[in-house]
């Protein structure tokens, strides 16, 4: 773990607030992965002691990277490089079963290396014609396929994973990235469609050639600024549902 010092404050733009600049140097620290995720980063008070500055410099500086979604309080351990869970995400979009909160089974149907086409080379920021690890993902509740995806992830970030057969994958792929590729994600942007079905999403989710499906389509971003992941997601529109809470 690297320690910041009050050198690393002194090099930044003095015209800038003494919290401004400690947040700016522990966001770098975060997003070069001085920080595991497993382990809490340092106390205020250390941070104060390290970097020569007054406790609630620091307590500013915390606020501004909760504030941006880099760390979050746990209670009783302290503060950690903030992990996302997206484990319930389709349950804002989809009702499964009688509307409870399963999280569906997922299972990996293919994984090949191909080269990235025009739409996730753009989304990715690859070059054009660059290979990409393409996982063909279906989730089932109590056995019923209800949604499949297209993962893809750009190489050589993810190429821990190219050697995997589809059954040794988990349930949840982001943890995954995280052990094997040092991949920590921490956001995502969705995009929201309606479709219609084609012979492959009728293959797989047992609907009809031309019925409704809802579409997303995901971008996934890692610590330290990288789009690390484009996922495009299918479900049978008929389980369809939109919930959003506004305060």
């Amino acid at each position: 773990m690297t320690t910041l010092s009050g050198q690393d404050l002194r090099s930044r733009d003095p015209r800038l607030p003494l919290h401004r600049r400690l947040a700016d140097a522990l966001t770098e620290a975060i997003r070069r992965g001085d920080y595991s995720p497993s382990d809490p980063l340092p106390s205020e008070s250390e941070i104060a002691r390290t970097c020569d500055v007054a406790i609630g410099t620091v307590r500013q500086a915390m606020a501004q990277l909760r504030e941006d979604g880099l760390i979050e309080r746990r209670q009783g351990r302290g503060t950690f490089v903030r992990r996302a869970d997206f484990s319930h995400s389709l349950l804002r979009f989809f009702r499964f079963g009688d509307g409870g909160e399963d999280v569906p089974e997922s299972s990996i149907l293919t994984s090949t290396t191909v080269a990235a086409s025009e739409p996730t080379s753009r989304a990715l920021g690859l070059d054009d014609a660059s290979s990409v690890l393409h996982l063909h993902r279906v989730r089932r509740l109590g056995g019923r396929p209800v949604v499949h995806e297209d993962v893809y992830l750009p190489l050589p970030e993810h190429e821990p994973l190219v050697d995997l057969e589809p059954g040794e994958y988990p349930n949840l792929l982001y943890p995954l990235y995280e052990e094997r590729c040092g991949v920590v994600v921490v956001r995502a942007s969705e995009e929201l469609t309606l479709s219609s079905a084609t012979q492959r999403d009728a293959d797989v989710l047992g609907c009809s050639v031309g019925d409704p499906v809802v579409a997303i389509e995901r971008v996934t971003t890692a610590v330290d600024g990288r789009v690390v992941e484009h996922r495009l997601s299918r479900g049978d529109a008929r389980t369809f549902r939109y919930r959003v809470e506004i305060s």
